[in-house]
């Protein structure tokens, strides 16, 4: 079988440098189609490039900065989007790392001595193969291929997947994860992990690649030493450095006990989701104790909330989201594969429009904002693009869509997509006053939004439909939202560079002016494009 995806490691580090430099590397948030990256990333790259000579100190942006404003004390150098998780007071901050910070840390990161070295680190954390790293960033291979469809097969088949297959071997597991991992990723921990804790300890020297990459992170949030960027695939990198790191202090820790001769044991990573399989209870739970200590050495600690152990190991494999969804939708459609010939297939709803939203709804109130709503937005999408005309009750489908949304932010681009498709069908009838329902049906899902906190995202994404209907529309607190309004605004504070850096465009203007009200369906679901 064709290879579909380039791990990182694969890479030499000409190859990791591009990947890293990739607009869908640098923001892995999903935005709509008229932001782009590329231009501001090529800037910054031109603007390093000019003031790097030969004796380039890479420990620092000197000819850059300013001693007055330098990077570590700027309070915010990057740009955060605040993702609310439930619509109350849970939310996760995705930053869009500021454009020369980013590009210097990738300068570094990829230079042929330092690739190496951290390349030879991994195969050192990789030694014992029972226990198992599957996610690390990869490049998608192929021209229909893009990274966020790879990374969620990547989940599917090599998690979920090996999940059910060694099902077979063992009889009990333990399904865990860490605390708001990128948060609590301790910046000196990323020296220890890439020249060994005692020589970390022993050594403060600029020399030392570990103690350069810990003093640019600090440097780019204010000099903190708690938690990494979250938002691309970089950090996510660099994350894996940590935790790969910890693998291989919990592998030493497991052999050096004794507690498993003569029984086999196999843990499985994805990021910082953990499956330790094993034949005795005793040993699943005596390895989850081990794993506890040895993240609570890196300030990291396990998710005592989300830890459960089962002999069901079929039932910890898939998500129950998942397993729920599965079994509902058989109630919702069904698809008959023949009835349009060998490549085609037919799907027979069984519930009306508002009927299979209200199971959608369901599903939200049952698992919020879990994978699975995005999944059941998609296939909704595909109905509501299949009709003919606007659906009788298309006001009360558009009130439920913005109450799922508001309350499950990963499912908004699917969600604001769907509605979107629906004005559109509105501004097709022969009403008079579409236009004005368009805006006060904005008007509405935005006065429903200030009694929210941290509502960045959601306005992002209904900004998208409100430049198709009401380009002037202004009311957004999201400097991105600003941004697509005027220009002059400016998403990064460079006031610690020495030299003027006028942030390029983060807006193409050519996609903008030819915007349509319809949110194609591949801008917001990776699968269909070649799946």
């Amino acid at each position: 079988m064709k290879k579909k995806h380039q791990s990182v490691l694969d890479m030499n580090y000409d190859e990791a440098r591009k990947f890293f430099m990739k607009e869908e590397s640098y923001c892995s948030l999903q935005l709509p189609e008229y932001f782009s990256f590329k231009q501001v990333l090529a800037q910054a790259e031109k603007k390093l490039r000019q003031k790097k000579s030969t004796s380039y100190d890479i420990n620092k942006i000197s000819d850059l900065q300013t001693n007055k404003n330098s990077e570590e004390n700027i309070q915010e150098i990057n740009h955060t989007i605040i993702i609310n998780k439930d619509g109350k007071y849970d939310w996760r901050p995705i930053k869009i790392v500021h454009p020369i910070a980013y590009v210097d840390l990738v300068n570094v990161i990829t230079t042929k001595s330092h690739w190496n070295q951290i390349l030879c680190r991994f195969n050192y954390f990789r030694k014992d193969k029972a226990i198992r790293c599957i996610s690390l960033p990869s490049q998608a291979l192929g021209m229909h291929n893009n990274n966020t469809k790879e990374n969620i097969l990547n989940w599917w088949e090599e998690f979920e997947q090996y999940s059910i297959e060694v099902a077979l071997k063992y009889s009990y597991c333990v399904q865990t994860d860490i605390t708001n991992c990128y948060g609590s990723i301790y910046t000196h921990t990323i020296a220890w992990a890439i020249e060994g804790k005692d020589i970390a300890k022993r050594s403060h020297s600029n020399k030392l690649l570990g103690n350069v990459l810990d003093t640019k992170i600090r440097n780019m949030q204010n000099n903190q030493t708690n938690g990494i960027p979250q938002g691309g695939a970089l950090f996510d990198f660099i994350a894996e450095i940590v935790l790969g790191y910890s693998d291989q202090v919990l592998s030493n820790k497991i052999k050096s006990n004794g507690i498993t001769k003569g029984k086999e044991y196999q843990i499985i990573r994805y990021r910082d989701d953990y499956r330790i399989f094993a034949n005795s209870k005793e040993v699943v739970d005596v390895i989850t104790k081990m794993l506890a200590d040895t993240l609570l050495d890196l300030n990291m600690h396990l998710n005592l909330r989300k830890t459960k152990s089962s002999d069901d190991l079929i039932g910890l494999a898939i998500k129950p989201d998942k397993l729920y969804w599965n079994h509902r939708s058989i109630n919702i459609f069904s698809v008959d594969k023949s009835a349009n010939g060998k490549n085609k297939c037919s799907i027979n709803y069984h519930m009306n429009l508002q009927k299979h939203l209200l199971e959608i709804y369901i599903l939200s109130k049952k698992f919020p904002n879990s994978g699975s709503i995005k999944k059941a937005f998609s296939e909704y999408l595909d109905r509501i693009d299949s009709l003919d005309a606007l659906p009788s009750d298309y006001k009360q489908l558009i009130s439920i869509i913005a109450n799922i949304i508001v309350v499950n932010p990963n499912s908004i681009p699917q969600g604001v997509a769907i509605i979107s498709h629906i004005f559109a069908m509105m501004k097709k009838s022969d009403s008079k006053d579409v236009p004005e329902n368009l805006r006060n049906f904005i008007k509405d899902i935005f006065t429903k939004l200030h009694t929210i906190p941290n509502t960045d995202y959601l306005e992002i994404w209904l900004q998208r439909i409100c430049v198709a209907v009401d380009r002037k529309y202004a009311e957004y607190n999201s400097k991105l939202c600003q941004k697509v309004l005027n220009n002059k605004i400016n998403i990064w504070d460079s006031t610690w560079l020495m030299d003027d850096f006028i942030e390029s465009s983060v807006i193409d203007v050519e996609k903008l002016d030819k915007i349509q009200l319809s949110i194609p369906k591949d801008n917001v679901n990776p699968f269909a494009i070649g799946y």
